[in-house]
């Protein structure tokens, strides 16, 4: 016969089985599993049937993880992992000196307890936790990603990987020389300490950083993008990875010869041999009897910076373009190589859109074009505007809001995106598609004929509605500047 208050559920252990530390365990956790919360749905009795295995069989991980538990009993004093993750645990109890390995994220938890001397891994992203207690000195690894902390305390000089990406805090503390990965993306931080001569990884996207500190020659992995950053420091020789999208730079380091990808896309040696003479790539795109005079001109411009990255940019554009259908396209990139050659100003503001290309994608090439005419246009009113040609500079002006306006209806429509879609990534159709989609309801003269991924964009029949409805005519439109 089963005791009372045993379901033939959670087994029976006998006190000879007990570790000699005085404490009745399955009396504990039996009693635990009774006080569940009605209506909880608490898993408690699966849960005691795996804390009195774990003692049974003296087991070293104790998994209590995705049991919809609102609380733990005291834990079993010999377990070295403890996994307690998805829950709607509030607290931890006191934590055995055993353990090695703690992981409870997705939790509740506002404050752990403190952890002890022998703990190597801690794991406890998504909770809200507003501080960590002190790092043990066995500490190797730590990701507390997504949780409101006020800052990291202390790190300890045995920590090898660090991820706090998404807490909200302004500042790191110094960073041990044993680090080998640090990823603290999507911080509001101003700078970064100065980094270990250890370091292989650095993930540092979206923050807010204006510079980076020196570079360590161990880095094997540079992520960077979505910052403010103007100058990249020298890279180390043997860096593997590199993206640097989305920064005002205004000057590109030398790419190392190891590097195999650029910006998420497979990247074939380093900047030396990746692109042809600029003198090259500008006159393919004029007929044969224009070549030699176009290859003059830019003779002298090859060697300016960022000249080897917008040739390979002309060249990925002219491939993408070479259909005959795209004839008139063609004549518009010759009249505007024609005026890079002249005008020194125009080619530091169009090589620097070039940065933007060198990943492996037609539509990236094709927004890049779009962004070099914005700053054309923007360049010739700033430069060439006089009382003579004033409406022509107010019909440049206006084309260039327009291309503005319609950036931040996309940004718009990619966050309403997202709401519906978390893991939406596809930034770069939406604003091409709003460019390409509307360039004859706007009278956008500059914009490319068309792009690789149109077909999925088209498929959202009120993107196109409410775009035109925002600006396709001057006079009904509620935005200023739209005529």
């Amino acid at each position: 016969m089963l005791p009372m208050n045993n379901s033939g559920r959670i087994p029976i252990v006998t006190p000879e089985i007990l570790p000699a530390t005085g404490k009745d365990y399955p009396a504990i956790w039996r009693a635990w599993a009774r006080e569940a919360p009605l209506g909880g749905h608490e898993l408690r009795e699966m849960a005691v049937e795996r804390l009195l295995a774990c003692l049974e069989k003296e087991e070293s991980l104790l998994d209590l993880s995705e049991l919809n538990l609102s609380s733990l009993p005291e834990l079993p004093p010999l377990i070295t992992t403890l996994l307690a993750n998805d829950n709607h645990l509030s607290s931890l109890p006191e934590l055995p000196e055993s353990l090695q390995i703690l992981i409870c994220s997705f939790n509740l938890l506002e404050l752990l307890p403190p952890l002890p001397g022998s703990l190597k891994k801690l794991i406890c992203s998504s909770c809200n936790l507003k501080k960590l207690p002190s790092l043990p000195d066995s500490l190797e690894e730590l990701t507390c990603s997504w949780n409101p902390l006020e800052g990291l305390p202390l790190l300890p000089m045995s920590l090898k990987y660090l991820t706090c990406t998404n807490n909200g805090f302004e500042s790191l503390p110094a960073l041990p020389e044993s680090l080998l990965t640090l990823i603290c993306s999507k911080n509001p931080l101003p700078n970064l300490p100065d980094l270990p001569a250890s370091l292989y990884s650095l993930n540092c996207a979206e923050c807010q950083l204006e510079t980076l500190p020196d570079l360590p020659e161990s880095l094997n992995s540079l992520i960077c993008p979505r910052n403010q950053l103007r100058v990249i420091p020298a890279l180390p020789f043997n860096l593997d990875e590199l993206n640097y999208l989305e920064n005002p730079l205004l000057q590109f380091p030398i790419l190392p010869p190891s590097l195999t990808s650029l910006n998420n896309s497979p990247y074939e040696g380093g900047a030396a041999g990746a692109a042809r003479p600029l003198t090259d790539s500008a006159a393919d795109w004029f007929p044969a009897v224009q070549q030699r005079d176009i290859r003059e001109r830019f003779r002298e411009i090859t060697h300016e910076t960022n000249a080897g990255i917008f040739s390979e940019f002309l060249d990925r554009l002219r491939n993408r373009y070479a259909d005959s259908k795209y004839e008139t396209f063609r004549h518009q990139v010759m009249h505007c190589l024609i005026r890079l050659a002249a005008s020194p100003g125009l080619r530091e503001k169009l090589f620097m859109c070039a940065l933007e290309t060198t990943a492996r994608c037609d539509d990236r090439i094709s927004l890049s074009w779009n962004n070099m005419r914005i700053a054309e246009m923007a360049y010739t009113v700033e430069q060439l505007g006089t009382e003579q040609n004033l409406g022509k500079m107010i019909s440049l002006a206006r084309e260039v809001f327009r291309m503005e306006l319609l950036t931040e209806i996309a940004s718009q429509k990619i966050i309403q995106i997202r709401h519906a879609h978390e893991h939406f990534d596809e930034d770069l159709e939406v604003l091409l598609g709003y460019q390409t989609e509307l360039q004859h309801a706007l009278h956008l003269t500059q914009v490319v004929p068309g792009y690789v991924f149109l077909h999925l964009f088209i498929s959202d029949s009120r993107r196109g509605k409410s775009g035109k409805n925002a600006g396709s005519d001057g006079r009904k439109s509620t935005l200023p500047g739209m005529a």
